[in-house]
């Protein structure tokens, strides 16, 4: 099992963080676009037991991949768990942590994954994946501090 974590502060309210990512179609816009993620339901939002299905076609895929994603421990508004169901993962927890802080908002990414292909997996795709996380999160800061405000 690997590990990510990634923080971003936000010059925000708790509400509108949690407003903001309990909207799985703002994951298009969270996503750089190079990745061309596009969301199933646009109408779903995040609540316990609920899932949404996702696409994405990184650069060099000939194929759109879906990704479903569960909802659990959903606890307004400090945090929820999505879930891979379907996709490229060999499993993937992403835990999303929101912490009201004096006029900002720290939100904290722990994401838990394991990749197929066993120790060449580990050893071949992990360190792939991981940078690709910290490009995408690094993106999604620059995008959350747009959205919803400068520190």
């Amino acid at each position: 099992m690997h590990e990510f974590t990634y923080q971003t502060v936000v010059a925000s309210t708790l509400e509108a963080v949690w407003d903001f990512h309990t909207l799985p179609s703002n994951l298009t816009d969270l996503s750089p676009k190079t990745m061309r993620v596009t969301v199933s339901d646009i109408q779903i939002k995040v609540t316990e037991n609920a899932s949404v299905t996702l696409f994405m076609r990184p650069p060099g895929c000939p194929i759109a991949l879906p990704w479903t994603s569960h909802f659990s421990n959903v606890n307004k508004p400090n945090g929820f768990v999505d879930t891979q169901g379907v996709g490229p993962f060999a499993s993937w927890e992403h835990t999303h942590t929101f912490v009201e802080e004096v006029s900002t908002v720290c939100i904290h990414d722990s994401v838990r994954f394991s990749v197929p292909g066993w120790f060449f997996g580990d050893y071949l795709i992990a360190p792939f994946v991981k940078r690709q996380l910290a490009e995408t999160f690094a993106f999604r800061e620059a995008r959350l501090t747009e959205r919803l405000g400068k520190r």
